[in-house]
């Protein structure tokens, strides 16, 4: 099995991995706008072949990444988010 992602041909090669996660990005933005959760993942291993099984995917098809949406629960985990300080990360003029 050939992995373009991580052996592109060339860096044009992978747009169609940059469009997909474009298009994932709006997904997750518009379903948290609409109050649901959402999990983002990238198979790696044996899951792009495990998943082609168990969906019964043709052997040309390229699993790139994976999306569930869903209500979360009333007790669901919510990681603390880091705080950041926009001053210190926005520079103007310099490298």
């Amino acid at each position: 099995m050939t992995c373009p992602l991580l052996r592109p041909a060339e860096q044009s090669s992978l747009n169609y991995f940059a469009s997909a996660w474009c298009a994932l990005e709006n997904m997750l933005l518009a379903a948290t706008a609409e109050g649901l959760g959402a999990v983002f993942h990238i198979p790696v291993a044996d899951e792009p072949a495990k998943i082609k099984e168990i969906v019964n995917a043709p052997a040309d098809y390229e699993f790139i990444c994976l999306l569930t949406i869903g209500y979360p629960a009333e007790n669901a985990f919510l990681p603390r988010q880091k705080e950041i300080n926009i001053g210190e990360r926005i520079h103007t003029d310099v490298w």
